[in-house]
């Protein structure tokens, strides 16, 4: 398999004697039962894998809630960003914590002092709404990693703004057009687009009954906000790095800050 070939080829370069810490949710890489003659160790959601999580929870104020489980051991942290995805991350973490020597206390410390960094999965908390900030990077799958955590995630109503998921090549539309279908899936109470790609996510979105707006320029995307968002709502910002919606987010925290004066 190309795939698993690809996730793997770097195996052969370790250091005698090293450990593997693999994702045992990935259909790929939960088949290798073996590498260079050692075991490797799985982290995942999955209760089958050796790390895995249980009662994850997003909460209020922009972190997770979990039992992070190994033997038995269950370690209840809150993690301080969102998605099921980042809880996976924690586990991985602590896998590798355990390799290291550190004690059930510094696991914990250690996963709950984790920080964000720039537009990733940023959640911004104002009196009046909250932003999730991910405008850092995009693909078909983070995306529908970050609107399955939106769907659950508590506010009064629900918006989105999502622009063009880059250099997918001859996956580009098929992408867009599916990302969509998840949108609409989504409890989204109005979609944003923005990009010559996103146009296609607009459309398909709107066919399944969601109220869609699709901005040409920044400026329109930050009116669209500023003209429907209210307090206790939630914005969840995502696209490639390139698509640079942070411009966006700049013109809406300016004009709300005045219209608070």
């Amino acid at each position: 398999n190309g795939v698993l070939k690809a996730k793997t080829e770097m195996f052969k370069f370790a250091s005698e004697g090293a450990e593997f810490v693999l994702n045992g949710d990935d259909d790929k890489l939960s088949t290798v039962t073996e590498v260079n003659g050692k075991k490797p160790i799985f982290f995942g959601l999955d209760s089958k894998n050796e790390y895995y999580a249980e009662n994850i929870q997003n909460n209020a104020d922009g972190g997770v809630l979990a039992d992070l489980c190994f033997g038995n051991t269950k370690l209840s942290v809150k993690i301080p960003a969102i998605g099921s995805y980042m809880v996976s991350n924690a586990l991985a973490a602590v896998a590798v914590g355990k390799l290291c020597g550190l004690s059930n206390d510094e696991l914990i410390k250690g996963v709950e002092s984790y920080k964000t960094v720039g537009s990733r999965a940023n959640v911004i908390n104002t009196k009046d709404y909250k932003i999730i900030d991910d405008c850092y990077n995009a693909n078909p799958d983070s995306m529908k990693a970050a609107l399955a955590m939106f769907k659950d995630f508590p506010c009064k109503r629900r918006f989105a703004l999502l622009g063009d998921m880059l250099e997918l090549g001859e996956l580009s539309r098929e992408a867009h057009e599916e990302l969509g279908r998840l949108a609409a899936e989504s409890g989204l109470y109005c979609l944003i687009t923005y990009g010559e790609q996103a146009k296609r996510t607009a459309v398909v979105a709107a066919a399944k009954g969601v109220e869609t707006l699709h901005a040409e320029n920044y400026r329109e995307a930050a009116d669209a906000l500023l003209d429907r968002v209210q307090p206790g709502d939630a914005v969840l910002v995502k696209a490639s790095h390139g698509m640079a919606l942070e411009k966006v987010l700049d013109i809406f925290y300016e004009e709300h800050k005045e219209a608070e004066v």
